[in-house]
């Protein structure tokens, strides 16, 4: 899991790099119409730290969202009332306290309970649940300071052993939670209230998985109605956790104390240590396990392993040279074969039944011995003598003072911990957030057709608008707008360059709203015809003008009145004092009705632009600075 989310880290880094790199250099050609957002460095610079900061506070806050949940969940299980409270209640809740302090200083911030898996292991008592996790070779992080053993729950989980790993968290349930048959009022009121808990803290997946464990003495020593009833039990205990916690979860059926069964020792005494960590049993496929039908392959999928064990004896007799290990070797398998009908109807009646209904699938059926030690298993070994046929004291004492475990670290760290993602999750929480979403996609629906719809009418209407510029531009005669041109035809250039800018610039106070959406290039285009059109007055109108006042200057040399008006007029010209564009208008219309009088519409039209040409800053254009000095002579002398 933590290489999944390293790896998920590795490559959200890598994507956020790749968006910057894109963001820096594809930003200068990413445009509205004629705004480019990203083509000054600094908004690109910003926008890099503004997506780097969003991902942090993504991050951050599922952390801190973590966190918090993590802290909740620790607080209301501690806080949890004890109906049955006892004289070392106080005690244990100060402990379960600091164990939880102690664990969330050791992880620091990148782990919190909330995060990790969770497993529950339900089974009968005796069954070797704590011990199968003792021997898993899980690292403990509390080892150091409360030593390998669980911390014991308080409150609601005040029958539970809770196993802190680096990898998932255990809840080792007392035996009687799964028969429930101590007091099961109380009982099943501390288990309600601790699945409660489950689903408001962790509601999304409250679970990962849940551990069933059988021992191999309840199989093969229980009277009919003994497994009959722990079979009933551990129904019920599987369908209350589906259908309090509204999941389907993954159910990893562990037999234990297979040390019971007679050879067991022997036959896999040659085993080093690392053998004694692979994993012995059946996982089945992973369709096979949602649609249920994994309870009716398991009788197959029994005699491939007890075909194994044929398989492997015949070595296992080369080896051994005393005469009672090698018969106990020899018989081993038949000892497994002899378990199959009993436990595969254990597998079968507590995982059968409607598929519709199921809400705990069988993912596995394995094999395991956590020890061969202890008085537990010196007291099953005449049943389990008689369970095979065989004469009690031809039953050897299995511990010879050497607790080994086998076939169970892999198991836990290799197939049950990878798998944590397996489990369903709350399907009415689901449907909330489904619902949320499909509102949410809804509106982005709406959104996005009306978007659509926006942009196809302004699509239209701005190729309505270019396809008349174009138009407009296509009339524009440049062969009339050259220097030397007649000026009838200089005018009707002039105006033909006039009508492409009022084309380009139909919309002076903006376009409509359904020409907008980023498409709309009309406020370039009429720029850039407006500038066309300027730049023509001031290199083809004005040189003109100024030469007509040159020539009033020359002609009008003893008139004064006459010649000051025009001498002021060039001087403005020609940028040698204040210009005002009113005055040159009114002496620029004086001079097209008198030089057209014979073409009245010629000079309204020289009008026209000489009152645009003067409406404008005025470009200064080069002067006869012969005529101009004589002229303020000619004026004085008058």
């Amino acid at each position: 899991m933590l290489k999944l989310v390293k790896a998920r880290i590795v490559l959200e880094i890598l994507g956020i790099i790749l968006l910057s790199v894109f963001i820096w250099f594809a930003g200068p050609y990413f445009a509205f119409a004629d705004f480019r957002p990203f083509n000054p460095e600094w908004t690109r610079l910003t926008a890099v730290a503004l997506l780097v900061l969003i991902w942090a506070a993504i991050k951050i806050g599922k952390v801190v969202k973590a966190a918090s949940a993590s802290s909740k969940l620790a607080n209301a299980v501690a806080s949890q009332p004890d109906p049955a409270p006892s004289s070392d209640e106080a005690q244990l809740r100060e402990r379960f306290e600091e164990a939880i302090a102690a664990l969330k200083a050791s992880r620091g911030r990148d782990r919190s309970l909330y995060s990790d898996p969770w497993y529950v292991i339900i089974g009968a008592p005796g069954s070797g649940k704590s011990t199968l996790l003792q021997n898993s070779g899980l690292r403990f992080p509390l080892a150091q300071r409360f030593g390998k053993d669980a911390v014991r729950g308080v409150g609601g989980t005040r029958n539970c052993d809770w196993w802190f790993t680096d990898d998932a968290i255990f809840l080792d349930t007392a035996g009687r939670f799964t028969t429930q048959d101590s007091d099961p009022g109380s009982d099943a009121r501390s288990w309600q209230e601790f699945l409660a808990l489950l689903k408001k803290y962790r509601s999304r997946r409250p679970l990962n998985g849940i551990i069933l464990t059988v021992s191999v003495g309840d199989l093969l020593t229980l009277t009919a109605p003994g497994r009959d009833a722990q079979v009933a039990a551990a129904r019920r205990r599987l369908d209350e956790l589906g259908h309090e916690l509204r999941i389907r979860l993954p159910v990893y059926l562990l037999v234990t104390k297979c040390d019971l069964m007679s050879g067991f020792t022997e036959y896999f005494d040659d085993l080093t240590p690392e053998e004694r960590k692979q994993v012995w049993g059946v996982t089945f496929p992973y369709e096979q396990t949602v649609s249920g039908q994994a309870p009716e392959l398991f009788g197959d999928e029994f005699d491939l392993l007890v075909a194994r064990l044929n398989e492997r004896m015949w070595r296992r007799l080369e080896d051994e040279r005393e005469a009672r290990r090698r018969a106990r070797i020899f018989s081993f398998p038949q000892q497994l074969a002899a378990l199959k009908d009993v436990l595969n109807q254990f597998v079968t009646e507590v995982f059968g039944g409607t598929r519709m209904d199921r809400r705990a699938l069988l993912r596995g059926v394995h094999l395991t011995s956590g020890t061969q030690e202890g008085t537990p298993i010196d007291r099953l070994l005449g049943s389990v003598g008689r369970a095979f046929a065989f004469e009690s004291q031809e039953v050897p004492h299995a511990a010879l003072g050497r607790g080994k475990a086998y076939f169970v670290e892999r198991l836990l760290k290799e197939v049950i911990l990878p798998e944590s993602g397996l489990a369903g999750v709350n399907r009415r929480l689901e449907l909330q957030i489904a619902g949320a979403q499909l509102v949410t996609y809804a509106g982005l629906a709406v959104i996005t057709v009306f978007l659509a719809a926006a942009l196809m009418l302004s699509y239209s209407g701005n190729s309505d608008y270019l396809e008349s510029v174009r138009d407009a531009l296509a009339k524009v005669d440049a062969t009339e707008l050259r220097p030397a041109a007649p000026m009838d035809h200089l005018a009707l250039g002039l105006d033909q360059v006039r009508n492409l800018a009022d084309v380009a610039n139909r919309y002076p106070q903006g376009a409509p709203w359904s020409m907008r959406w980023g498409l709309y290039a009309g406020n370039s285009l009429g720029q850039a015809a407006e500038d066309s059109y300027h730049r023509l007055l001031d290199g083809l109108l004005l040189p003109r003008l100024a030469a007509l006042f040159r020539q009033r200057l020359q002609a009008y040399g003893r008139e004064p009145e006459k010649l000051y008006e025009y001498l002021k007029a060039y001087l403005m010209l020609a940028g040698k004092g204040p210009v005002d564009g009113a005055e040159l208008k009114a002496v620029a219309d004086h001079e097209w009705d008198e030089v057209y009088a014979a073409n009245p519409a010629l000079a309204e039209d020289l009008k026209g632009h000489s009152a645009r040409l003067f409406a404008a800053e005025v470009r200064p254009t080069p002067v006869d600075n012969d005529a101009a000095p004589r002229s303020p002579r000619s004026c004085t002398a008058r």
